[in-house]
C-alpha cells in the first residue's frame, strides 16, 4: 500500500526522489580467436577501456600485432599512423580490408602544425607546466594539450555509446613533434604529463587503446598503461625465432613469461600451448599428394613448403633432442610412410623394440588403403640388445644387409637409430653400418630416412654423412622442427593426442 501523502504536499513533493540509473557496463568481449595469445584475449575482456603498449625493435611485427588486435576487438576500430597509409596497409595486409574502412585510418602527419604551430605548442606546454592545477588556464590547456590532432580527429569520429578500439602507430612519432623544449629533462616532464592525460581520457571514453612504441627501450609510459608486452626477434642456429614477452597485463594471471609467434601470411599467430580445436575442426582425411619428379612429398603441405620434399639419393636425418616428445613426431613419420605407400613405393621400417607391426599397420590404414599397406609395407624387428664391448652378433650384420637390399630407386627405408645402435658391440661398427646405408641410398637412389635422438652414439659422424639434416627441438614450451642443412625456417608442431582419435598434426611456420 502506498504511503499517505502529507497534507498540503504537492504530488511532486510526495514522490520519492529517484536516483539516476548508472550506465550498464558493456558485456565481456570475445577478443579475436586462438591466433592471439590467451593472456592478451583475457586482458581485453574488460568492462572498461584497456591500454596496451607494444614495444620492440624494428621488424619484430608490432604493427602486425596491433592490426590483428584491432580486427579482433568488437566495435569500430581506428588507426592513427605517422608512417603507414591506407593503400599501403591494404597492400601488406589484404585481410584488413574487411575490418578497417578507409575513413577510419587517420594520417597524423598531415595534421601536424607547421614550424610556427610547433613553437606555439612548445610555448603552451611550457606554460602548462608552470601553472597551478587549480587555475582556469590549467584546465583549458589540459584539455587542449591532452591529445595531439590525430587523436583529436579520432574522438570526433567515435560513435556515441559504443565500445571502440584505437591503434596509435607510433606513439613516439605522434608526440615528439610537440616536445620542442630547451632541455631533455623538461621534454620528459612535458611528455609524461601528456601521456598521463591521454591514458586517463581514453579510459574514461571506453576506448581500448593500443600504443606502438618504435624501440624496445623502457619509457615512463609503461607506468601509466594497463599492459606492456615486448616483441623480440632472435636467431637460433641461423633460423628466425620470434618471441612475445609479457611485462605487465593488469588483472590477468600469466601462465608463462613468453610465447612464440609467427608473422607468416602477414598475420600475427601465437604458438598455442596445446593443439587448437579450431584446427581439429578443419582436419581433413589424409590424401596422397603429388610427388616431385625426383622424390616424394612429406604428405604434409607445410613441410613440403618449408623443408622441401624428400629427394631420392639424398639420405635424410631427423634428429630430436631429449626433451622432445616423440609422440608429437609420430604423425609426421606416419604421413611420410602413407605418402610413399599411396604413391606405389615399397616401404621398409625398422622401429624400436616396443613397436607393434599390427598397431602400425592399423594406424596407416586410417590414412591410406589398408590393402596397399599390406602389399607395400615390410617391417623388421631389431636383434637383441648387445652389451657394450661385446662381439656384434651375425644377426645384426644380416639385418644391415637386408636393409641395404631394401633400398631401391622406388623405395622408402625408415630406420630408428636407437633400435639399431643397441645391437652393435662398438660405436664405430654402428656408425660404419649407417654410413654403408647412406652410401647405398646415394648409389641406388631411393629414400633413406634416419630418425634418432641427439644422444645416439656416433651422432656427429652420422650427421656428416647425410645430405639433409633436420632437427626437432623444444623451445619455449613448443616443439620446433627446422633444417640444419640446408637451413630452413622453423616449423612449430602441435599434435592432437585425444584418446580414440588418430593424432592430428598442426604446423605453423615461424617467419
Amino acid at each position: 500500500m502506498p504511503a499517505p501523502r502529507k497534507k498540503g504536499a504537492s504530488p511532486a513533493e510526495s514522490t520519492p526522489r529517484r536516483e539516476p540509473t548508472p550506465p550498464v557496463p558493456p558485456p565481456f568481449e570475445n577478443v579475436g580467436d586462438w591466433h592471439l595469445p590467451t593472456e592478451i584475449r583475457r586482458f581485453f575482456r574488460s568492462r572498461v577501456g584497456q591500454s596496451l603498449l607494444i614495444r620492440g625493435a624494428p621488424g619484430t611485427g608490432k604493427t602486425t600485432l596491433a592490426l590483428s588486435l584491432l580486427a579482433g576487438l568488437q566495435g569500430p576500430g581506428f588507426y592513427v599512423s605517422t608512417r603507414v597509409y591506407y593503400p599501403e596497409l591494404i597492400e601488406h595486409y589484404p585481410w584488413l580490408r574487411d575490418h578497417l574502412p578507409a575513413d577510419h585510418v587517420i594520417d597524423a602527419e598531415a595534421m601536424w602544425p607547421g614550424p610556427e604551430g610547433r613553437r606555439e605548442y612548445a610555448s603552451l606546454i611550457k606554460q602548462f607546466t608552470q601553472l597551478s592545477p587549480e587555475s582556469e588556464e590549467f584546465g583549458n590547456l589540459d584539455r587542449f594539450l591532452t591529445l595531439p590532432p590525430g587523436v583529436q580527429e579520432v574522438f570526433s569520429r567515435l560513435p556515441d555509446g559504443e565500445r571502440s578500439a584505437l591503434v596509435i602507430d607510433s606513439w613516439d612519432g605522434l608526440i615528439e613533434p610537440y616536445l620542442a623544449s630547451p632541455t631533455e629533462s623538461a621534454s620528459q616532464v612535458h611528455r609524461l604529463r601528456i601521456e598521463n592525460a591521454l591514458i586517463s581520457v581514453l579510459s574514461k571514453a571506453n576506448v581500448h587503446t593500443i600504443l606502438v612504441q618504435e624501440t624496445a627501450q623502457f619509457t615512463s609510459l609503461e607506468y601509466l598503461v594497463h599492459g606492456v608486452i615486448e616483441l623480440r626477434r632472435d636467431d637460433l642456429e641461423g633460423m628466425v625465432v620470434r618471441e612475445l614477452q609479457f611485462h605487465k597485463l593488469r588483472g590477468v594471471p600469466l601462465q608463462s613469461a613468453s610465447v612464440l609467434y609467427s608473422l607468416d601470411g602477414a598475420r600475427f599467430t601465437s604458438v598455442p600451448r596445446s593443439y587448437p580445436q579450431a584446427e581439429a575442426a578443419r582436419d581433413e582425411r589424409f590424401q596422397v599428394r603429388e610427388n616431385p619428379p625426383n622424390g616424394i612429398s612429406w604428405g604434409i603441405g607445410e613441410l613440403d613448403r618449408t623443408l622441401g620434399p624428400h629427394r631420392v639419393g639424398e639420405p635424410a636425418l631427423i634428429e630430436y633432442e631429449a626433451r622432445v616428445d616423440r609422440s608429437g613426431l609420430r604423425p609426421i613419420a606416419d604421413r611420410t610412410v602413407a605418402q610413399a605407400v599411396g604413391s606405389g613405393w615399397d616401404v621398409t621400417v625398422l622401429a624400436d623394440p616396443p613397436f607393434s607391426q599390427a598397431g602400425f599397420m592399423a594406424e596407416l590404414g586410417r590414412l591410406v588403403d589398408i590393402g596397399k599397406v599390406r602389399d607395400r609395407l615390410a617391417t623388421f624387428t631389431p636383434p637383441p640388445l648387445v652389451a657394450p664391448g661385446a662381439v656384434t652378433p651375425p644377426a645384426t650384420r644380416q639385418l644391415v644387409d637386408q636393409l641395404k637390399e631394401s633400398i631401391t630407386p622406388r623405395s622408402l627405408v625408415a630406420v630408428v637409430l636407437g633400435a639399431l645402435s643397441s645391437s652393435f658391440g662398438t660405436v664405430p661398427e654402428f656408425t660404419d653400418s649407417v654410413s654403408a646405408l647412406c652410401a647405398r641410398a646415394q648409389e641406388r637412389g631411393g629414400i633413406l630416412l634416419l630418425i634418432g635422438s641427439s644422444s645416439t652414439p656416433g651422432m656427429p659422424e652420422i650427421t656428416s654423412g647425410v645430405r639433409t639434416h633436420i632437427r626437432a627441438t623444444h623451445h619455449r614450451r613448443a616443439t620446433l622442427v627446422y633444417g640444419v642443412h640446408p637451413s630452413t625456417p622453423a616449423v612449430a608442431v602441435l599434435t592432437n593426442n585425444r584418446r580414440g582419435e588418430y593424432p592430428g598434426t598442426w604446423l605453423l611456420t615461424i617467419r
